[in-house]
């Protein structure tokens, strides 16, 4: 009976010994790309179109601020909707969906899609609720196409 938990010691402490010397995962690719896409949309970025129109000259200054995985639009400095977020660089062009928590269109999802290059980002996004994502930028079924450049 000792031999069997004498080996069984021995067992245990070799696995334990091996797991803590085997290096840890590195991420996938995928989780590569969502990361360095998510660092990239952080901060605030002003929009300069919206629907081929400038919003300043029709009176709307509008802000899209990102923290983390939330966001917050903000027009004339008041916050006008907010939410949470996500991105996925694997689907092309990348998906970008809402998940509206605040604001006139609060406990409805927004499809869309978004291109990020480097201090400017345009995205289109699909109507509130809808199931239905816009397959390009070229799309315009009731969907809202931004440009935005990255506030300093």
């Amino acid at each position: 009976m000792k031999k069997w938990i004498t080996v069984l010691a021995l067992g245990a402490a070799l696995t334990s010994g091996v797991s803590a010397q085997t290096p840890a995962p590195t991420p996938a690719p995928a989780q590569d790309a969502a990361a360095k896409e998510q660092a990239a949309i952080q901060g605030a970025w002003q929009v300069t179109s919206m629907n081929g129109q400038n919003p300043a000259e029709q009176g709307g200054d509008i802000v899209l601020a990102f923290n983390g995985n939330k966001y917050q639009v903000m027009i004339n400095g008041t916050i006008d909707e907010s939410g949470t977020f996500t991105l996925d660089p694997a689907k092309k062009p990348m998906s970008f969906d809402l998940t509206i928590l605040e604001g006139n269109d609060a406990g409805k999802q927004q499809m869309g899609i978004i291109e990020i290059k480097g201090d400017i980002v345009q995205g289109l996004l699909g109507t509130p609720g809808s199931t239905v994502r816009p397959a390009d930028f070229n799309s315009n079924d009731g969907a809202v196409l931004f440009v935005a450049k990255k506030v300093k």
